[in-house]
């Protein structure tokens, strides 16, 4: 049999007999609820009202003999007919009731003889109770009388009811009994059966599940001589036969593929080897497990100081390797500024860059399996960049001599004192005196950046309060925003830290951004300069409310020679914002971008704590 089918039927079975104790225990429950309703509906009701006929009763009797001897003793009449109506009104409502709730057999014959009696009682008593003091003595005695024949008929019809009761009260405990006979009878058979199926299905099936789980784990551990004995038909039977066929074709694929395994991890490493530019490859727990000959000649390290070593434990004992791998133990794989090297008695420079090595999983998903740090050699290049940025040097300090010749000319002609100018003339010197500023300007940016570029970038670094470096920058652009119409909002906290800096070169950041500010913001817009606290460090901020700019430009426009809005008027030639990276960032500091395209933009740079 299927173990589906075994499975089911052991389901159904116990299905039937849980069906069967509801069945049973509801029609039990059922009768026994509607045998309890008709003792509280025929008998119960009836006892209430004879009792309530009683007390009524014996009421209006203790009126009749109060007034009797009352009367008797102080010769007057004391009782109110409101002394007694409410008792003839109650009686009269109760006997109506057990009237309209005649359920047993001779039950109809007392309640008749009970409102005959009641009847003669009454009124015998509304003659008596009406009597004068001196006569009503002589009803005491047959009033008397017929009070006692009204009880006894309403204990007649109190025990007729009462009776019926413990009837109906012994056929329910019947039910009862034979509602635990047969829930019992069921129940004892169903616990059986459960604690049979309890005692035996967990271990057939988790005993197979066990086996085939230990011989998995021995599978994923490369042992593939494993075997499972197929002992039924079943599913198991068949997973074991799958099993058996799956281990047969491991060995099979283990045994073809490992040389070829092997043959392709040789080529790797003979190319990894050949390569000229430096290789290290570390797996996912960042050990070394390949690395080349020229990554060894950088680090000044043999294969075995290096191979299978914990990274960072060869980075304690080497600079440059703790340089190589800091990246990577941090999570940062992005390019970083290239590294100089010594190698031999030469000066080299190498290009660092990370790749994190991955691997697509039968199910689609992500597995990492380590680190490739690639060092590529980079001096010839470094080489004719620096050879260009001389270049850019010295044409830029060659130019400073004519444009101050060209300005000195401009501010003669100027001069009243030669000689006026005409409107066109002073048109054109004017326009003169523009360009020469413009040029002046990216000739002072070309040296700027080519002592970034060459490394001799002269940084005064000294504390100084932040809110200085916003005083000297606003006070310089007054007339320009007061050209534009321009309003200048500055939000600085108060009792701010100093801060460590080159002031000169961050007040020139500082007035970059806020040139560019103005240049982009149209007339009567609105510029914000916020200075705050952050952690260990005091941010800037410049806010414009200018066209902003695309998010996918963020990072490019820090770039040399990078100008992203072509409608303006061109003013320079793109250096201003990688001149400030470059200065924010030789100071400690960081500089990003904050924009939206329509609302504005949003120049942040920090500078550490003083």
């Amino acid at each position: 049999m299927r173990l589906k089918a075994k499975v089911a039927l052991g389901t159904v079975v116990l299905f039937i007999f849980i069906v069967s104790i509801t069945i049973v225990g509801t029609l039990f429950i059922y009768r026994l609820s509607n045998q309890a309703n008709e003792i509280i509906k025929d008998n119960y009701h009836s006892l209430e009202y004879c009792r309530e006929l009683q007390q009524n009763i014996d009421k209006l009797q203790e009126t009749f003999v109060l007034k009797a001897y009352t009367a008797k003793a102080n010769n007057i009449d004391t009782i109110s007919s409101t002394d007694y109506k409410k008792a003839e009104v109650l009686f009269d409502k109760y006997l109506s009731n057990e009237e309209n709730n005649i359920t047993e057999p001779g039950e109809k014959e007392a309640v008749a003889a009970l409102k005959e009696s009641y009847q003669d009682y009454l009124s015998t008593f509304n003659i008596a109770i009406n009597t004068d003091s001196l006569n009503i003595q002589r009803y005491i005695i047959t009033l008397s009388e017929k009070h006692k024949v009204v009880k006894t008929n309403i204990t007649g019809v109190f025990n007729i009811n009462l009776g019926a009761m413990n009837k109906k009260n012994e056929i329910a405990k019947t039910t009862g009994n034979s509602a635990i006979w047969y829930i019992s009878i069921i129940g004892g058979v169903t616990i059986l059966f459960a604690f049979t199926v309890l005692l035996n299905f967990p271990g057939f099936i988790a005993n197979p599940v066990f086996e085939i789980t230990d011989k998995i784990k021995e599978i994923a551990n490369k042992n593939y001589n494993q075997f499972l004995p197929v002992k039924s038909k079943d599913e198991f039977g068949e997973m074991a036969q799958a099993f058996n066929e799956m281990a047969k074709r491991l060995r099979e694929y283990e045994e073809t593929n490992i040389s070829e395994v092997m043959i392709a991890k040789g080529r790797v490493e003979s190319i990894v080897k050949n390569l000229n530019e430096g290789i290290i490859l570390l797996d996912e727990e960042n050990y070394v497990k390949i690395i080349n000959p020229v990554a060894l000649d950088m680090l000044g390290l043999s294969a075995d100081e290096v191979i299978d070593k914990k990274a960072s434990d060869i980075a304690l004992q080497n600079d440059l390797f703790r340089e190589l791998i800091k990246d990577v133990l941090s999570g940062n794989t992005a390019s970083s500024k290239p590294l100089r090297i010594t190698l031999g008695k030469e000066e080299n420079f190498f290009q660092k860059e990370i790749f994190r090595v991955k691997s697509q999983t039968l199910h689609g998903q992500t597995e990492k399996l380590g680190y490739i740090i690639s060092l590529k050699n980079i001096t010839e290049y470094k080489k004719l960049d620096l050879a260009k940025t001389n270049f850019i040097s010295i044409v830029s300090h060659e130019l400073r001599t004519p444009i101050s010749s060209i300005n000195m000319s401009l501010k003669l002609l100027q001069d009243s004192r030669l000689g006026e100018l005409n409107d066109e003339q002073s048109k054109l010197v004017n326009s003169v005196k523009d360009e020469t500023l413009r040029l002046s300007k990216i000739t002072g940016e070309l040296l700027d950046i080519s002592q970034v570029e060459t490394g001799n970038i002269r940084l005064s670094i000294a504390t100084t309060n932040p809110v200085d470096v916003v005083t000297f920058t606003t006070d310089v652009f007054k007339n320009q925003l007061a050209e534009k119409k321009l309003k200048l909002e500055t939000d600085i906290s108060s009792n701010l830290p100093k801060v460590k800096a080159d002031i000169e070169k961050t007040v020139w950041v500082m007035s970059n951004l806020l040139a560019n500010a103005i240049r982009y913001t149209s007339v009567n817009g609105k510029i914000k300069v916020a200075v705050h606290q952050s952690l260990h460090e005091v941010q800037f901020s410049v806010e414009d409310n200018g066209p902003g700019i695309d998010s996918k430009n963020f990072e490019r426009i820090f770039k040399r020679f990078v100008q992203i809005d072509t409608s303006k008027k061109r003013e320079g030639v793109g250096l201003g914002l990688a001149i400030s990276k470059e200065f924010i960032e030789e100071q400690g500091g960081r500089i990003w971008l904050e924009s939206e395209l329509g609302v504005g933009s949003k120049f942040v740079f920090t500078l550490p704590i003083g």
